[in-house]
């Protein structure tokens, strides 16, 4: 099976990580960058990392914000879609199943390289949700 490039990097660098937490797994353990949330005014926030990261978030006019800027709930849902399609991209290379032809395969069938994961969340409460990969 052919691999990409990009694939090719992906899986070296994972590769290379394994064996360095393999040598030593204290290494393994994330260091987790801060988050600090400012309220800059009504229910705008800016939110800042330690490496310059920035986002701004506001509430619907609905709920008393302007809706300048998307609100923290689509921001969390963002991050778990993000999160789970880099996952399946990380695992796709380390299996070597990215090809040339731009498609993650797996053994048993090929799924589209244009594959989205979407988040759900249901009204009964805020942290109930699920995750969808197409």
């Amino acid at each position: 099976m052919e691999v990409d490039m990009e694939g090719s990097q992906i899986s070296a660098a994972l590769e290379k990580l394994s064996q360095t937490f393999a040598g030593c797994p204290e290494k393994a353990r994330a260091k987790q960058a801060s988050a600090i949330a400012t309220l800059e005014s009504g229910l705008k926030c800016r939110v800042a990392g330690p490496a310059g990261e920035e986002i701004k978030t506001d509430m619907p006019r609905a709920m008393g914000g302007d809706a300048s800027d998307p609100n923290p709930g689509w921001f969390f849902r963002a991050s778990l879609a993000s999160c789970c399609a880099t996952v399946i991209a990380m695992r796709a290379a380390r299996l070597a199943s990215i090809s040339q032809s731009s498609r993650l395969l797996s053994k048993a069938r090929a799924i589209p390289a244009a594959f989205s994961v979407s988040t759900t969340v249901f009204r009964r409460g805020c942290l109930d949700f699920a995750l969808r990969c197409r």
